[in-house]
C-alpha cells in the first residue's frame, strides 16, 4: 500500500476558453414598488441587504436552464446584468421569467402567514401591472473568457463552466463496467442515470454526477470538480392502505423526456392537513405544460407499480416505507471508470490534472487507543483525571428494571465501564460510581406542542447536580412505533439533562445478537467518555520527543442557524484547545456564562443557549471579527521563542463570512516572502478587514477543508484489476490532501474489487481526503512535518477506532452542537 498514487476526481480547464453570455436587467419601475411593498410588510426592512430575493433565486435556479448568477437588488444597485445565463432570453423563457416572479410575489406577500391586507393589495396590483415587454430593452449579451492561461478562471466561470460541462452531457450514454447508462439534467450543474433496477427484488437506484469549480490557494488555480454519488429510489409503502409520514420533505423526481427530470418537494401541507407537492415549485412545473401532476395520496400506488417517470428517493430509516435492499456508496471501481468516460465526452474543454505527489512521512503515531491498551488500568484513571479536572465520576445507568432485555443491557453496559476503569482501591486517584436507576417516563414520546413543557419537567424531575454525572439511557429506536410523527424525545431529554448538570448518551434497545450489542455499547460508553473530555493519549516514550507535545492546539468551528425559545442567530463561533500532553480540553465561547470551561461543562452550556432571553445579541456579540480578537490573543500570548500554538480553522461557507481572510480570493492577495510565510494575515470578517502580522511570532495557522470544495479520487488498478488502497499525505501545487489508513472493515476493502452493477446489496465506502493548507508558518517550519502533525490530530478521539475526518479540536468543537435544541 505504501507508494500508491491517488488521482483526484476533478479536471483542470483548458485555457482562453471564450463562452457568450445572455445579460437580463431589472426593471427599475418594478424595484421601486418592490421596495414599497417589502417596507410595508415589514417596517424593520433595511434595504441595504437589499430585498428578500433568496427564494426567486432558488426558484430561478430550480424552473430555468443555464441560469449563471442573479445579482441582489438593493436600493441603488445597478441592475443592468441581474440575470446571467449561458442560453439566450427569448421570448418563451422571458414569459416563464415573468411568471416565476409573480409565483415568488404571490407566496412572499400574498399567501403568506397573516399577511396585511394591504401588503395582499400592493402585491396583487403590482403582479397586474407587470409586463413582459419591459424585459426586452433590457436583454444583453457578450463574450467572456473563462478561463486564463495562469490556470485561473473569471467570476463567470464558477457557475458558467459546470453548465456548459452538463449541457454538453446531456442525453449522452456512458459506460460502466459494461453497464451502459443515460445521463439526464435533473437540477443544476446535476445529472442523474437512467434507472437500474436489480433483478432479484426489483429495488432502483440511480448514479448522480454532480459538478463544480474550486480553486487551491495561493494561486487559485481552478478546477472543475466530479463529485459521484447514488441515489436510491422507493420500493414501496409498509403499509399500501395510507400515507408515510414524512419526518421531512422528500424531493419528487418527474422524468418528463428522456433527457430531463424536474425535482419538486413533497411535504405536509397545513392548510389541507395532508402531503402535498410544495406549491411554488407545482406552479413552475405547470407553466411548461408539462403532463399534469397526479395527487401525492396517489402517487404511492404509481411508483409501486414500477412507474418509472415518478422516483422518490430512500434514505435509511425512513419510516413507513420498505426499507431498500441498495447498499450504500460508489465503488472506487466505477467512479474510475465513470471518470474516465466524462473525460473522453469533455476533452476539448478540460484535461487531466497532474498526480499529486506523495509525501514521505515519519514513524507511524503510537497511542492508547482503548482503556485496554495502558499498562495498568490506574493508568488510564490517571489519565481520565488529568484530562476531565476532576477527581470523582458517577455512572448513571437508566433502563427499564424489570424488563429482562433492559437489564440485560444495562449489566454489559456496567461491566464496560468496570472493566475500563478496573477496581478501585484505596490509593485510587479517581472514584467511579454506577448506579442504574428506573427510566420510567423519561423516554416516552413527546408531541411537538408539548416538548419545552416536557423538557422543563423533566429537569426538575432530575434535580439539579454541580458533581460530574454522566449518564446512559436506552430507549426505543427513532423508528419505533410509539415515536413516529415526530415523538422522538432524545432532544428534549439531553437538553433537560444537561441543564439539570448531566451529560448523557443513549443505546438502542434492540433484539440484536451479542456481537452488535457489544459495538454498540461500546461505542456509546466512548462517546459518553468523549463528552466527559477524556481524549487518547499517546505513547509515552513518543511523546517526550513530539513536536506538538507542549503545542496549544485550537480548532475554530462556527454554528450557524442556532435556535433559542424565541428567537434565531446567524452564526455562533467556539473555540476548542487541546494540550496533548495533560490531554486538558477548554472550550471559548463568548456566549457561554463562563468564557474558558471544561469540554464537559461546555456541553451543558450549549444546552442553556436555547433558554437565553437575550440568545440573539449574544452570538451577535460573540460573531464581531472572532478570527482578529482571537489571533490578537494568541499573538500577544505566544512569541516565537515559547512552545507555540497552532490554530485550525474549518474553511466552508459558515467559517468565511466571518474570517474573509481564509478564502481563497484573500489568501492569492497575500504578499508572500516565503512559501507559508505571508507578511500579514487578513484576520477580520467580509465586512472589515484587519491586516495582523504573526511572523516571528509562536503561532500557527492551518486551514482545512473536507467538504464538497475538496475532490473525491481513485487509486491505481493493479494488475488483477482490482485498484489499490491509499493512504498518506500528498501534495498538490501548494495544498496538502490527506487520507487517513482504511479500516479493516468489508465495505472498504470491497470498493476496491467490485462494481454497484454486480453486487447492488452491498455497501461501499472510501476514507474521505481531507485539505490542508498551512496558511501561516514561521521561519525553519517544514510544511510537510507540521501537515503530517496535523493529520497525526485525526487519531486521538477516543470514541473511534478509525481516524476521524477533522483534527481532534474541530471533531470535538463539532460535536458539541448535539447539545443545541431545535424544536
Amino acid at each position: 500500500m505504501v507508494g500508491k498514487p491517488i488521482f483526484p476526481m476533478a479536471y483542470k480547464i483548458k485555457p482562453n476558453q471564450v463562452r457568450k453570455i445572455y445579460y437580463l436587467g431589472f426593471p427599475s419601475s418594478w424595484k421601486e414598488e418592490l421596495i414599497k411593498l417589502t417596507k410595508a410588510n415589514n417596517p424593520k426592512f433595511k434595504i441595504e441587504y437589499g430585498l428578500p430575493t433568496h427564494a426567486l433565486q432558488k426558484l430561478v435556479d430550480s424552473w430555468m436552464e443555464g441560469i449563471v448568477s442573479m445579482s441582489p437588488l438593493k436600493e441603488y444597485s445597478n441592475d443592468s446584468h441581474w440575470l446571467a445565463s449561458t442560453i439566450p432570453f427569448d421570448g418563451k423563457r422571458i414569459n416563464i421569467l415573468l411568471e416565476i416572479i409573480r409565483v415568488w410575489i404571490a407566496a412572499t406577500y400574498i399567501s403568506a402567514y397573516k399577511a396585511n391586507p394591504f401588503v395582499i393589495f400592493m402585491a396583487k396590483d403590482l403582479c397586474s401591472e407587470m409586463k413582459a415587454d419591459e424585459f426586452y430593452p433590457l436583454c444583453s449579451e457578450k463574450d467572456v473568457l473563462l478561463s486564463m492561461a495562469d490556470g485561473q478562471v473569471s467570476d463567470e466561470a464558477y457557475q458558467a463552466i459546470p453548465l456548459v460541462v452538463v449541457n454538453r452531457l446531456v442525453g449522452q450514454d456512458i459506460e460502466i463496467c459494461g453497464n451502459q447508462i443515460h445521463l439526464s439534467y435533473a437540477a443544476k450543474n446535476e445529472l442523474v442515470s437512467s434507472i437500474i433496477t436489480e433483478p432479484k427484488f426489483g429495488h432502483k437506484y440511480s448514479f448522480v454526477f454532480r459538478f463544480s469549480v474550486q480553486t487551491t490557494p495561493p494561486e487559485r488555480e481552478a478546477l472543475l470538480l466530479c463529485d459521484i454519488s447514488m441515489r436510491r429510489w422507493i420500493y414501496g409503502r409498509k403499509n399500501k392502505t395510507k400515507s408515510p409520514f414524512l419526518k421531512s420533505a422528500i424531493i419528487g423526481h418527474i422524468r418528463v423526456s428522456d433527457d430531463k427530470i424536474c425535482q419538486i418537494p413533497i411535504q405536509y401541507n397545513y392548510e389541507t392537513k395532508s402531503l402535498d407537492w410544495k406549491s411554488q415549485d407545482r406552479e413552475c412545473y405547470n407553466l411548461y405544460g408539462y403532463k399534469s401532476l397526479p395527487a401525492v395520496d396517489n402517487l404511492w400506488d404509481i411508483v409501486e407499480c414500477g412507474d418509472n417517470r415518478y422516483m422518490l428517493p430512500y434514505t435509511n430509516g425512513m419510516e413507513g416505507f420498505i426499507k431498500s435492499a441498495i447498499g450504500t456508496g460508489v465503488p472506487v471501481k466505477d467512479k474510475a471508470e465513470a471518470y474516465e468516460k466524462i473525460f473522453e465526452l469533455l476533452g476539448d474543454i478540460v484535461d487531466k490534472p497532474s498526480v499529486p505527489n506523495r509525501i514521505s512521512t515519519r514513524q507511524k503515531l503510537s497511542y492508547y487507543k482503548s482503556p485496554n491498551h495502558y499498562e495498568t488500568r490506574e493508568d488510564f484513571r490517571k489519565w481520565v483525571v488529568s484530562c476531565t479536572e476532576t477527581n470523582k465520576i458517577l455512572f448513571e445507568l437508566y433502563g427499564v428494571l424489570n424488563n429482562p432485555s433492559h437489564q440485560s443491557l444495562l449489566t454489559a453496559i456496567s461491566n464496560k465501564i468496570m472493566c475500563d476503569f478496573g477496581e478501585e482501591n484505596s490509593n485510587s486517584c479517581l472514584s467511579v460510581d454506577i448506579v442504574q436507576k428506573e427510566i420510567g417516563d423519561i423516554a416516552n414520546p413527546v408531541n411537538k406542542y408539548d416538548k419545552i413543557q416536557r423538557c422543563d419537567e423533566l429537569k426538575e424531575e432530575l434535580g439539579e447536580t454541580e458533581d460530574v454525572i454522566a449518564c446512559i439511557c436506552i430507549i426505543p429506536g427513532a423508528d419505533a412505533d410509539e415515536y413516529k410523527d415526530d415523538k422522538d424525545p432524545k432532544l428534549i431529554i439531553r437538553n433537560a439533562f444537561a441543564r439539570s448538570g448531566r451529560i448523557v448518551q443513549f443505546v438502542v434497545a434492540s433484539a440484536e445478537d451479542d456481537s452488535l450489542n457489544h459495538q454498540k455499547i461500546e461505542h456509546a460508553v466512548y462517546d459518553l467518555y468523549r463528552q466527559l473530555g477524556i481524549t487518547t493519549l499517546m505513547n509515552t516514550e513518543q511523546l517526550k520527543s513530539y513536536k506538538l507535545k507542549d503545542v496549544t492546539c485550537v480548532g475554530m468551528h462556527v454554528c450557524t442557524q442556532i435556535h433559542s425559545i424565541r428567537q434565531k442567530a446567524r452564526f455562533l463561533p467556539i473555540y476548542v484547545s487541546h494540550d496533548l500532553s495533560t490531554g486538558r480540553t477548554r472550550v471559548q465561547c463568548a456566549a457561554f456564562e463562563e468564557n474558558n470551561i471544561s469540554y464537559r461543562k461546555a456541553c451543558l452550556e450549549m444546552a442553556k443557549l436555547f433558554w437565553n432571553e437575550n440568545f440573539e445579541q449574544l452570538c451577535v456579540n460573540a460573531s464581531f471579527s472572532p478570527a482578529k480578537q482571537k489571533l490578537i490573543e494568541m499573538k500577544n500570548h505566544f512569541d516565537y521563542d515559547s512552545q507555540g500554538a497552532v490554530l485550525l480553522v474549518h474553511s466552508d461557507g459558515n467559517t468565511r463570512p466571518l474570517w474573509g481572510g481564509i478564502s481563497d480570493k484573500s489568501i492569492s492577495g497575500y504578499i508572500v516572502t516565503n512559501d507559508y510565510m505571508p507578511d500579514q494575515i487578513d484576520a477580520g470578517s467580509n465586512k472589515a478587514s484587519y491586516p495582523i502580522s504573526l511572523s516571528g511570532t509562536g503561532v500557527r495557522v492551518f486551514r482545512v477543508r473536507n467538504n464538497a470544495e475538496v475532490p473525491d479520487y481513485y487509486t491505481s488498478q493493479r494488475e488483477d484489476e482490482n485498484y489499490s488502497s491509499a493512504s498518506g499525505i500528498f501534495k498538490y501545487g501548494k495544498v496538502f490532501w490527506a487520507i487517513s489508513q482504511k479500516p479493516n472493515d468489508p465495505k472498504y476493502n470491497r470498493s476496491l474489487k467490485e462494481s454497484r452493477f454486480d453486487y447492488p446489496f452491498i455497501d461501499y465506502a472510501e476514507k474521505d481526503m481531507i485539505e490542508i493548507y498551512p496558511l501561516q508558518l514561521q521561519i525553519e517550519d517544514d510544511p510537510s512535518v507540521w501537515t503530517k502533525y496535523i493529520t497525526d490530530l485525526c487519531s486521538l478521539s477516543i470514541q473511534y477506532n478509525q481516524s476521524t475526518t477533522l483534527p481532534l479540536p474541530l471533531h470535538l468543537a463539532a460535536a458539541l452542537e448535539e447539545y443545541l435544541l431545535e424544536i
